[in-house]
């Protein structure tokens, strides 16, 4: 999951696709409760939505799938709060 988490960090664009390609299959449910959380937090907010592409993941039948970047300013705020 750090390899996503510096993916974002960096200001790329991921979905779930992209961390489905950067981890174990078995770590794949686990990765996709994560992402629900940070999607979900309001207070601050992480991530904003910026568009949509077919999923990879094959039971999914390629259904849309959320395409999410890194709020610039949450970085910095995240931070804080690790190191508090």
């Amino acid at each position: 999951m750090l390899h996503a988490v510096l993916l974002a960090a960096d200001g790329r664009e991921f979905s779930m696709n992209t961390i489905r390609d950067l981890l174990p299959e078995t770590a794949h449910g686990a990765a996709g409760l994560v992402l629900h959380g940070l999607i979900r937090r309001r207070n601050p907010r992480l991530l904003v939505k910026v568009g949509e592409e077919p999923s990879t993941s094959a039971p999914t039948h390629g259904k849309p799938i959320a395409v999410y970047r890194l709020i610039a300013s949450a970085w910095d705020n995240t931070a804080g709060e690790v190191a508090a």
